[in-house]
C-alpha cells in the first residue's frame, strides 16, 4: 500500500481507534465511546480492505457483507465473530445497554482479531475465487485452503 493510499489511511485509522478504546474504557472506564472506537477500528479495517479491490463499502450492511466474504474466501469463520462482537459495540454506543464486563470482553475479542483481519486484506484476494451458498446461507466452497491466523495479542 502507497503510504499516502486512502487504504493505508484507513489501516492507520483502524489502528488508532483501537488504542483509543483500550484508553476510554480503561484509563477512564467510558463504555461508550470505548465501545464507538473499538466498533469504528474493524470498519475501518475493512473499508481498507475494500476499497483496495475496488468494492462498495459505504454502508454497515455493506461492510458485514465484505467481513462474510472473507471469511468464506479465507475460510476463517472467526472473522464473521469479529464483525459480531463490532455490531454489539455499535448498538451499545447508541443504545447504552452492555455493562463494562460484555463491553470489556468484545473490545478483548475484536484487539484479538483486528490485526488478522488487516492481515487478510494484506493477502490481497484470490481472483477465482466464487464463494457458492447452501440453503442454510453458509459457504460451501472456496479456492483456498483453510489457514490458521494468529489472534493479535
Amino acid at each position: 500500500m502507497a503510504p499516502d493510499s486512502p487504504a493505508r489511511n484507513f489501516v492507520l485509522q483502524s489502528r488508532r481507534f483501537i488504542q483509543q478504546a483500550h484508553y476510554e474504557l480503561g484509563k477512564k472506564g467510558d463504555r461508550l465511546p470505548a465501545s464507538e472506537k473499538a466498533s469504528g477500528a474493524v470498519d475501518q479495517a475493512v473499508k481498507a480492505i475494500a476499497y483496495h479491490r475496488q468494492w462498495r463499502h459505504n454502508s454497515h450492511p455493506l461492510r458485514r457483507k465484505i467481513v462474510d466474504l472473507l471469511a468464506a474466501e479465507f475460510r476463517q469463520p472467526e472473522l464473521r465473530d469479529l464483525q459480531n462482537s463490532a455490531d454489539r459495540l455499535h448498538v451499545n454506543f447508541y443504545e447504552g445497554t452492555l455493562r463494562d464486563w460484555p463491553v470489556a470482553q468484545d473490545l478483548a475479542d475484536v484487539t484479538a482479531w483486528l490485526e488478522s483481519l488487516l492481515e487478510v486484506g494484506e493477502l490481497g484476494g484470490n481472483p477465482n475465487f466464487a464463494p457458492t451458498w447452501s440453503s442454510s446461507g453458509q459457504s460451501t466452497g472456496c479456492s483456498l485452503p483453510r489457514r490458521k491466523l494468529a489472534p493479535y495479542p
